[in-house]
């Protein structure tokens, strides 16, 4: 997901769970604050093309991938600021709200904003979940971040007291997959 040319290893500046949930609700204030209280989808595509530029100076775009990449995060160049690349077919997915290319779409968010100072530091790199302890995976990082991001705490705890932790209600509701609704529960202690 991170733009990989130079292949080493090398982790994210360490973040704890609340930071990242932090940085989605400031996020979230500056952009659709009802959702922070009031349950429904977040317009992730917005954030995208609105906040990304004026609020992080990395701008949006709709092109091809790699084979099997569905979008990604392309840091500087010498001759063009960061951007959010989705791929055509991800792209038409998000606008017809697709859960999938939702989660994406705000999994590369999370990188925008967390991750472009490490890039800066480091140049470009490669990093694996499987290799790194979580706090320090940029791509554990980016899914935290997704999941704060489509379902903020308060709101998705109101949905959960009112219509209970019905898997289907809940993904209608903020526009997200069984396995992420079903992760979210289970890290806020309402499923096991």
């Amino acid at each position: 997901c991170l733009q990989a040319v130079n292949m080493r290893l090398l982790g994210a500046s360490p973040r704890s769970w609340q930071e990242i949930e932090g940085i989605a609700t400031q996020i979230l204030r500056e952009c659709c604050p009802e959702r922070l209280v009031v349950p429904g989808r977040v317009n992730v595509l917005k954030i995208a093309q609105e906040y990304l530029p004026r609020a992080q100076g990395v701008l949006f775009a709709v092109g091809d991938t790699p084979p099997g990449i569905e979008a990604y995060v392309l840091f500087d160049t010498p001759l063009s600021p960061p951007r959010l690349v989705l791929s055509p077919k991800t792209y038409a997915s998000l606008l017809e709200e697709g859960p999938r290319a939702r989660f994406t779409t705000a999994h590369e968010i999370g990188h925008a904003v967390m991750h472009l100072a490490d890039y800066r530091r480091l140049g470009n790199v490669l990093t694996r979940r499987m290799r790194l302890e979580p706090y320090r995976s940029a791509e554990r990082q980016a899914d935290v971040f997704a999941s704060r991001l489509l379902m903020p705490t308060r709101a998705f705890l109101l949905a959960v007291r009112e219509h209970g932790p019905d898997l289907g209600v809940l993904t209608d509701i903020f526009g997200t997959s069984l396995s992420t609704t079903r992760i979210r529960l289970r890290e806020l202690g309402v499923l096991s």
